[in-house]
């Protein structure tokens, strides 16, 4: 490729580079739409399971996420009925 169009198409491309970056940085919202603030975190409705994993420390036990307050927990429901 001669030097000229090299020089070219690497313009082209920082001009590219350069609009997608203004494009991904501008401020999309508008003083008209406003979105209340979040309210906190919604209470997850009261519930037991029995533990069937083997290797639990409870496992066969009756659990509830109010067992883990104050503790980071996941939930993972793999077959529900």
């Amino acid at each position: 490729m001669p030097k000229a169009a090299s020089t070219f198409a690497l313009t082209r491309f920082a001009l590219l580079a350069g609009a997608l970056l203004f494009a991904a940085c501008s401020d999309d919202s508008s003083p008209t739409k406003s979105t209340p603030p979040p309210s906190g975190p919604e209470a997850v409705p009261d519930f037991s399971i029995q533990d069937v994993n083997p290797n639990s420390a409870r496992s066969g036990e009756m659990v509830s996420p109010r067992d883990y307050l104050g503790s980071v927990s996941a939930w993972y429901f793999g077959h529900a009925t």
